[in-house]
């Protein structure tokens, strides 16, 4: 309700009027990474394969200090042009098409992301509260869904201060320590184990890569990045932004990869491993202690659903709705859309979690084809004069393509990820289809320039 009072635009919905400082816009960006996958996923991980499962963690980790020079770019042309989207950026260097493309590739991505994130939440709320699974689902998203359309990025990030917080509490500073203590401490577990769970190499060079690549560099492509970029006062404030969530984001993950190797030591096996942290939640953890960690879990997945369903919708509003449908629409309208298609993606996404909980896969294809289609044609946006409109589109196209075919139909070796043939392909693609089309517009190139 706070939130509702400051939101009069789309630019308020969606960057929250570009007012927030550097450890408000860190504290959302920390938070909307920290969902049920670097909590739950995060310890079975743990639990099945030792320190190893936490390369995750890591590469999302390390997408803040990558990425954070480039986020100080997109501040300043962004300001220039009142950009929002990354399509905008896209549609600005290139056109319409390219426009929309980044914008359906990002709303689809993050829909995705939402449908997986109701999907964690359901399944918290039915085994804590014994609700049904399908019940949990609705309950939860309805109560995210209802925020952030009344506050959109900036009731994301309010609410983000005190999930952050208790993912913290819940997780660092009172669930590890807890979870050690009962398996004897460090040393014993590290005497109760084979070292090779002590072994963060185990799971192979080229499994290594294939998580550390796509993740570090989603950044330069997805929205969620350009939002709390955008959304800062100044390119300093949106640098320094970057590297502040690694901190925020890295710590309470790497406990709840620990708390998931505890849980080895404790039970010995489990048929499920995703139902370690529930599990020793409800049945270890002191009744105080427990209902803290046991927050947290939720409080991580809520963080990232606000988020993904206003970068979902932000996309297809700016990016999709505006030229294909409406090119002028007052600020009143923009904001009713907006908001409409909030609760519209929102309860889709439910629907979909409902129909598909396994959800994750399509999650991970669509974020590849994020990866594979835009990267190069995004870097070449800013730091390459002579790309070309057909170069860029053409770049999408293959690249996407060929990213998700190798992800689905699985013929590359394990150890080479598809990401390390999809993007050569795609920058190949762009040079050459550049190279044998009509130069662009030299207005175009300094509008995009940053220094």
């Amino acid at each position: 309700m706070y939130a509702s009072k400051k939101v009069r635009n789309f630019d308020d919905i969606s960057v929250a009027g570009r007012r927030f400082g550097t450890f408000s816009a860190a504290v959302g960006s920390a938070s909307n990474v920290a969902g049920g996958a670097s909590t739950v996923g995060t310890a079975a991980d743990g639990f099945k394969i030792g320190l190893s499962g936490g390369w995750f963690g890591v590469a999302t980790a390390l997408a803040g200090p990558v990425t954070a020079w480039f986020m100080g770019i997109v501040k300043k042309v962004a300001d220039r042009h009142r950009f929002v989207t990354v399509g905008d950026f896209l549609g600005y260097r290139y056109s319409k098409s390219a426009k929309v493309i980044a914008g359906a590739v990002n709303g689809i991505s993050y829909a995705g992301f939402v449908a997986g994130q109701a999907v964690t939440l359901g399944a918290v709320l039915s085994s804590v509260i014994g609700w049904d699974f399908n019940a949990s689902i609705a309950v939860g998203s309805l109560v995210c869904i209802g925020y952030t359309i009344a506050g959109g990025l900036p009731a994301a990030v309010y609410t983000d201060y005190l999930q952050l917080t208790t993912i913290w509490l819940g997780m660092a500073v009172v669930g590890l320590p807890v979870a050690l203590g009962m398996v004897g401490g460090f040393g014993a577990l590290v005497t109760s184990l084979p070292a090779e769970f002590f072994d963060i190499g185990r799971v192979g060079v080229g499994s290594v890569l294939g998580v550390l690549i796509p993740t570090a560099l989603s950044s330069f492509v997805l929205q969620a990045a350009y939002a709390y970029a955008i959304c800062t006062r100044n390119p300093s404030m949106a640098v320094k932004a970057r590297y502040l969530q690694s901190g925020l984001y890295i710590v309470p993950t790497l406990a709840a990869l620990l708390i998931g190797v505890c849980g080895l030591v404790y039970f010995g096996s489990l048929d499920n491993p995703s139902q370690v942290l529930p599990k020793m939640i409800l049945e270890i953890f002191p009744s105080g202690v427990a209902g803290l960690v046991l927050a947290a879990v939720p409080a991580a997945t809520m963080s990232t659903f606000d988020t993904c369903l206003t970068c979902s919708v932000s996309s297809f509003v700016q990016d999709v709705y505006k030229p294909l449908i409406n090119a002028n629409p007052s600020e009143r309208h923009t904001l009713i859309v907006t908001r409409v298609l909030m609760v519209v993606v929102g309860l889709f996404a439910m629907l979909v979690a409902m129909a598909f909980p396994r959800i994750i896969p399509l999650i991970l294809w669509g974020y590849a084809f994020g990866v594979g289609a835009l990267l190069a044609p995004t870097l070449a946006a800013f730091f390459w004069p002579r790309a070309t409109n057909g170069g860029a589109l053409a770049a999408m196209l293959v690249g996407g393509l060929t990213q998700l075919s190798l992800t689905i139909w699985k013929v590359l070796p394990a150890a080479i990820p598809p990401v390390l043939v999809s993007l050569p392909i795609s920058a190949i693609v762009l040079f050459a289809v550049s190279m044998i089309t009509q130069p662009p517009d030299p207005k175009v190139i300094d509008g995009m320039r940053w220094k």
